[in-house]
């Protein structure tokens, strides 16, 4: 295994899946470290995780002030990226005295890491589409660069073979069989802060908000923060979003929106769902820019 004090001697050294997503230690720059990782990863979808604490405090006081406290709360955060911004949220709810179940999603949630030790490692998303390689303890993203091309040639294409055997619709064919037999093993990882997983009051599931979901229960509140964004998305998919998250939400229950611009201000909007109709009940900073589009 990758040690942390190799990471921290080099500052050009990617961080190594095996080290942040199943760590033997944790230290007192874990959030650096997680952030380093989290975004050298390329998604599928050509975005990065970002990851950053104490980000959205301001945002977790104003769903506090207006927040049920008769009832067990159910309720969800979407887009949580690394989740370090989902736990701050639990532990503000924790601070005050609040009881509540809190579900996690994003649509880069399931993964796994597949190699045969510590020689060569890989790790992908859930469709097997890779994200890291890792050769001899140095990691490297996927795309590989002309570079690492070079350097590692065989290395890179030998995991290739191997990712594309253990490939989630490739089944147990007798290539698997063999990589299995010569030391080779996948297995499930969450692509998320492991400081985040142990909430006894968090959940988490892969979640894709473009698309309409009948499985979930009706929440209390939801929370949206650095999503709906005009400049991530159309007007029409924005709108479609928002209906689906909506859909989610108990009647008369909260919706919040959040963007955090470049000076780190929130501008949020705390929207009621009733059946029929959407009001604003409170707003930060300069409200969501998606108001005009929504009510």
């Amino acid at each position: 295994m990758p040690t942390t004090k190799r990471w921290l001697q080099r500052y050009d050294y990617v961080p190594p899946a095996r080290m942040v997503l199943l760590p033997s230690e944790l230290t007192d720059r874990q959030e650096e470290i997680e952030r380093a990782f989290f975004a050298s990863l390329r998604l599928k979808n050509g975005t990065y995780k970002t990851t950053r604490g104490q980000r959205l405090n301001d945002v977790n006081e104003l769903l506090l002030r207006h927040l049920p406290r008769d009832h067990v709360l159910q309720l969800m955060d979407v887009a949580v990226s690394s989740g370090v911004a989902t736990r701050e949220w639990a532990e503000a709810l924790d601070r005050a005295a609040l009881e509540y179940e809190l579900w996690a999603g994003d649509v880069s949630l399931e993964a796994y890491l597949l190699g045969n030790g510590a020689a060569l490692n890989l790790l992908a998303d859930n469709t097997g589409y890779i994200l890291q390689f890792e050769i001899a303890g140095d990691a490297f993203p996927a795309p590989v660069g002309r570079y690492n091309l070079l350097r590692f040639g065989p290395q890179i294409l030998w995991m290739r073979i191997a990712n594309r055997a253990f490939r989630p619709e490739a089944g147990d064919s007798s290539l698997q069989g063999w990589f299995k037999k010569s030391g080779w093993r996948k297995q499930d990882v969450l692509l998320l802060s492991p400081r985040v997983k142990s909430h006894p009051r968090l959940h988490f599931l892969q979640d894709d908000i473009m698309r309409l979901r009948s499985d979930l229960a009706k929440m209390d509140a939801l929370r949206a923060a650095n999503i709906l964004n005009e400049s991530y998305f159309s007007p029409g998919q924005l709108r479609r979003m928002f209906e689906n998250l909506r859909s989610r939400v108990k009647d008369n229950g909260l919706l919040l929106v959040c963007r955090t611009d470049e000076s780190e201000v929130n501008h949020a909007t705390l929207f009621r769902c009733g059946i029929h109709t959407v009001s604003v009940v409170d707003r930060l900073g300069g409200g969501s820019a998606i108001e005009k589009l929504v009510l």
